[in-house]
């Protein structure tokens, strides 16, 4: 066995932006977007999400916000293993993907946007944690 090891898409400072799945787009464009602004944000691609990179994360415990999107359910999701495990640090995370609920009929695009997983709304976010 061979531990996970994340894909660093972009080396930066303070801000680190995880996404997971599908959600790795959104979260580069919000990098972009944050990149404009004047900011350095880390982008990560963790690629594996039933096992953690420590050592990838161990990086992030100085950071002033962690974010973390998944195209799945927060609840017991990869955004809240990476939070239980810089909590030892105190580093903020803030875990975004979707409430554990099934709704009869949604269009996504407003789910996405319900759920602040627009990449603006993540670089808002970004902003806000610092």
């Amino acid at each position: 066995y061979s531990a996970p090891e994340y894909e660093i898409a972009r080396h930066g400072s303070r801000i680190a932006l995880i996404g997971a799945g599908n959600f790795f787009y959104r979260m580069a464009d919000a990098a972009d977007i944050l990149e404009k602004e004047g900011f350095q944000p880390t982008l990560i691609n963790p690629r594996c999400l039933s096992s953690l990179d420590t050592a990838a994360l161990d990086a992030l415990k100085d950071y002033d916000a962690v974010i973390t999107a998944e195209d799945g359910i927060i609840d017991g999701g990869f955004g809240q293993k990476v939070a239980a495990y810089l909590s030892r640090y105190g580093t903020k995370v803030h875990c975004l993907g979707l409430p554990k609920e099934f709704p009869n009929e949604y269009a996504a695009a407003d789910v996405v946007k319900a759920c602040g997983l627009e990449p603006q709304q993540i670089a808002t976010l970004a902003k806000s944690a610092l």
